[in-house]
C-alpha cells in the first residue's frame, strides 16, 4: 500500500553491542486505471445508452473492491441523464425515458465528481457522434486521479419507439 514506511535495521555485535539505523522508504501510488464500457439500452429508444465506468476501471494499488468517484464530459453536451442503473433496473428506464414528466439532469452535471456516476443512463437528443470522456478518482486516496479514457457514441437515430400497450378497451397506456 502506497506511503511512507520506517525500517530500523538493527544489529548486535559478538560484544553485545547494539547498533540501530533508520530510513523512511516512500511507495509511490499508481493513479488508478479508468475504462468505459457502453451499452444501447433498447432497440426501441436508439438513443438512450448506458455509460459504465464501475465494471472495467481498477486501481493497481488494491486487490478487492476499490471505490471511486466518476467524472464524465459528454461532447458535445446536447443529452440528458434521465437515471443511473444496473442492470437489473434498465427496463424501469427505458419507461421513464420516454415519461416527460421525469427528473432529468443535463450532461454538464456528471462532471462533478460523485460516486453515483459509475453508471448514468444518457438520451442523447440529436444525431451524430459524441465523445464520452471519464475521469475516475479515489475515495481512499483523492488525490489519486486517472488520466481521462474517451469512447465515440454515434447515434444516427433519435426516434424513441415506446408507444404502450393497448388495453382490451382500445386506451394506450
Amino acid at each position: 500500500k502506497a506511503g511512507d514506511y520506517r525500517v530500523t535495521l538493527s544489529l548486535v555485535d559478538t560484544n553485545g553491542s547494539k547498533h540501530d539505523q533508520s530510513t523512511i522508504i516512500s511507495i509511490a501510488s499508481n493513479p488508478p486505471t479508468a475504462a468505459i464500457k457502453i451499452s444501447g439500452i433498447s432497440k426501441s429508444a436508439p438513443a438512450l445508452f448506458q455509460l459504465d465506468g464501475s465494471k472495467l476501471s481498477f486501481d493497481p494499488d488494491e486487490t478487492g473492491n476499490t471505490n471511486f468517484s466518476y467524472s464524465w464530459e459528454i461532447n458535445p453536451p446536447t443529452c440528458t441523464v434521465v437515471g443511473f442503473a444496473d442492470v437489473s433496473t434498465l427496463d424501469n428506464l427505458v419507461k421513464a425515458a420516454s415519461d416527460p414528466t421525469a427528473v432529468r439532469l443535463p450532461c454538464t452535471k456528471l462532471k462533478d465528481f460523485s460516486s453515483t456516476y459509475s453508471q448514468p443512463v444518457i438520451k442523447f437528443s440529436q444525431k451524430g457522434d459524441y465523445t464520452a470522456n471519464l475521469v475516475i478518482r479515489s475515495v481512499d486516496e483523492p488525490k489519486s486521479i486517472s488520466s481521462p479514457v474517451e469512447q465515440t457514441i454515434h447515434i444516427d437515430n433519435i426516434l424513441d419507439l415506446n408507444w404502450g400497450v393497448m388495453k382490451a378497451s382500445g386506451i394506450l397506456q
